[in-house]
């Protein structure tokens, strides 16, 4: 059993079952928690005691919630650091912060509709490997 662990500014919360990740999931992306990134952790235990697997998904929200960013990092030897790719870029995106304290964005390119958001972030939690059903592109800042 995959359990998800989701860091929401600065809070832990733990789901068992694919239904309570949706609804972490779904206050991710909600709008509220625009000015912070989410984590997703999906492992086989909750990561309340330091310890994380080699993968994470933080999930990147405006205002609104109509839109959306996502990153993947790995941290074995042959780590990834990736972020959402939209090949059909907004003319008018909104910023999305990656990094509040260091103040980064993802980039306009980086953006995409909730739902593609949302659909990436369920299929990591069921599988715990990078989301095919998004297309990716290094990270600018790595």
């Amino acid at each position: 059993m995959i359990v998800v662990t989701a860091i929401i500014q600065n809070k832990f919360y733990f789901a068992e079952s694919l239904d309570e990740a949706e609804v972490l999931i779904d206050d991710a992306l909600s709008g509220r928690f625009w000015n912070s990134l989410t984590k997703l952790y999906a492992s086989d235990r909750p990561c309340s005691d330091g310890t994380y697997p080699g993968h994470q998904l933080g999930l990147g929200t405006e205002k609104t919630g109509a839109h959306a960013a996502v990153h993947f990092v790995t941290t074995d030897k042959n780590g990834l650091l990736l972020q959402s790719l939209n090949p059909t870029p907004l003319a008018d995106a909104p910023e999305i912060i990656f990094d509040s304290e260091g103040g980064i964005f993802f980039p306009p390119n980086a953006i995409i509709p909730r739902a593609a958001a949302k659909t990436a972030a369920l299929e990591y939690c069921r599988t715990s490997e990078l989301p095919s059903a998004l297309s990716w592109q290094p990270s600018y800042w790595s």
